[in-house]
């Protein structure tokens, strides 16, 4: 199939922290994204785009726990609400009769678009522990837990989503 799609986006984001050493004790975002994404397919023609904008807030407290292995608890807090300008998903009459029966054209990606073009406001957060691997070493482990919520403000079929991620790892 043939298509094109085209985005524009644009964000602006600015942070103020206090210092702790080589590190920050907190910090506080604050950031405005705005998406605009418009898709044609061609061959079946169907028209697919929608326009937001985002506007985020969050802080961060990097909790010391303990100098020796340079023990750190980051508690990481933030939320968002996304208002929809616009969009639509139009497909042709031979959009239909070409793939009219499949569940993805049919059901899925309508369920997508009406995500992509709802109001909705998400809440989340997350705490990561980091530690050196060894006291001499610049190897740093971590664990992280993350959850996010998104809740719908529009009238789909749909209350919201909801995220959850277990993170380990290492930085060297």
């Amino acid at each position: 199939i043939r298509s094109t799609y085209e985005t524009t986006a644009a964000s602006f984001n600015y942070a103020i922290s206090k210092n702790l050493d080589a590190e920050y004790s907190w910090k506080v975002e604050l950031g405005v994204d705005y998406v605009k994404q418009d898709d044609e397919y061609l061959l079946p023609n169907a028209l697919k785009n929608y326009e937001n904008v985002t506007f985020n807030l969050g802080f961060k407290k990097n909790f010391v726990l303990g100098n020796s292995m340079n023990r750190r608890l980051l508690l990481d807090i933030h939320g968002a609400y996304n208002n929809n300008i616009g969009g639509e998903y139009v497909r042709s009459e031979k959009f239909i009769e070409a793939n009219g029966s499949y569940t993805v054209v049919t059901e899925m990606e309508q369920g997508l678009q009406n995500y992509y073009t709802s109001d909705y406001y998400r809440i989340g957060g997350s705490l990561t522990y980091s530690q050196q691997v060894k006291e001499d070493a610049n190897i740093n482990m971590f664990a992280k837990l993350a959850f996010d919520r998104k809740n719908n403000k529009s009238d789909f079929d749909f209350d919201g989503r909801s995220f959850l991620s277990v993170s380990l790892g290492c930085n060297f």
